[in-house]
């Protein structure tokens, strides 16, 4: 009759394919999944994806334990070699060895309180990253950066604070507007990229100091490397912060759409234990791990590719490709990646 009905919410998705008058597939390209639909009562499930027992081939119908646990943006590798990674419910800690989740930093919204994990209180974590030693460190409202200690996991506030604003200085007096990006240095120093063009960093002992503030409100992707240097990828350039404050480019021509050797689309830096720098280039369904030369060009190791582009209703059963979208080093020079829901993590190796 041409009315509008909505059959279900919340359900991510690229494409659409009807499968009979009660049942639609849905592919997400972003989580490597595809949904089946019941146009009847709206209910959903992720019917295709990847599970963590299997190969390269055909993927089963996923598993319903780990259904809807997906990082969010960066994952940070602990001491350990397990994987720390946000989702909407807090930072989590994918255990390798036993292949489980464990929910480490759940937010509450009910304000800023440092103490033990049972008694700390955290609005919204992100942006987890960590040190040597193993400390978890997360912005906390985009507001405050907060450290998860590895001796007993109490969580302590070490800059910043709920409220808004742009000063520096040591503990809760600093201010931040809107944290974009942060990143440890092996030490515990800290770099923070406050509303997409204030570079910050804070010592080991909470000293915050405003270092930088580039020229556009464009954001910057940044990594550190094992002798403690950051690098950023800003308006599809590679940096590297000097002992000045300063940047000095050292790959990418700044021009997005070329599509050569030497140019970046939106890279995020990656540095690998030995020192070796590599990006992750690419587009929101597609990415494409890039390794640094001496000659300052970019050799394409590997790219994963959006499966959704090959769902079509009576076809043989669908592969489902892996996802570079996340993707952190682990000690022994393997690279962790996220290879797509149900939550399910692998090891890239050869870059040894």
């Amino acid at each position: 009759d041409d009315t509008v009905r909505v059959v279900t919410s919340s359900l991510y998705g690229d494409r659409v394919v009807s499968v009979d008058a009660t049942t639609a597939w849905v592919s997400v390209s972003q989580r490597h999944v595809i949904e089946w639909v019941n146009l009847t009562n709206g209910t959903h499930a992720t019917q295709i994806g990847r599970s963590s027992d299997n190969n390269e081939a055909v993927f089963p119908p996923a598993s319903n334990g780990t259904a809807g646990v997906r990082p969010w943006g960066k994952i940070a590798i602990d001491q350990d070699g397990n994987v720390l990674f946000t989702d909407p419910s807090g930072i989590h800690r994918f255990y390798v060895a036993s292949q489980s989740s464990l929910l480490n930093v759940p937010l509450g919204r009910q304000g800023m309180v440092d103490g033990l994990s049972g008694d700390a209180k955290v609005v919204l974590p992100n942006h987890p990253a960590t040190d040597a030693a193993g400390n978890l460190y997360f912005s906390d409202n985009y507001r405050a950066v907060r450290r998860m200690a590895a001796s007993d996991g109490a969580i302590s506030t070490i800059s910043g604070s709920a409220t808004a604003g742009v000063e520096d200085g040591t503990g809760v007096g600093p201010r931040f507007e809107q944290i974009n990006d942060l990143v440890a240095a092996a030490d515990g120093t800290l770099y923070v990229m406050d509303k997409g063009r204030r570079l910050v960093r804070i010592r080991p002992d909470g000293r915050t100091t405003t270092l930088l503030t580039l020229p556009e409100q464009t954001g910057a992707q940044m990594t550190v490397t094992p002798s403690g240097q950051l690098l950023m990828v800003h308006q599809s350039v590679l940096k590297r912060l000097e002992s000045d404050n300063t940047l000095t480019t050292i790959a990418g021509d700044g021009n997005a759409n070329a599509g050569t050797s030497r140019s970046l689309t939106f890279a995020r830096p990656l540095v690998s234990p030995s020192g070796q720098i590599y990006v992750i280039d690419g587009s929101y369904t597609k990415h494409v791990l890039r390794r640094l030369e001496s000659d300052g060009s970019f050799v394409d190791i590997a790219q994963d590719g959006p499966m959704s582009m090959g769902l079509f209703a009576g076809r043989d059963p669908l592969e489902v490709s892996f996802s570079l979208s996340q993707a952190a080093f682990l000690r022994d020079g393997r690279l962790m990646i996220w290879a797509g829901e149900p939550h399910s993590w692998w090891t890239l190796d050869g870059l040894r």
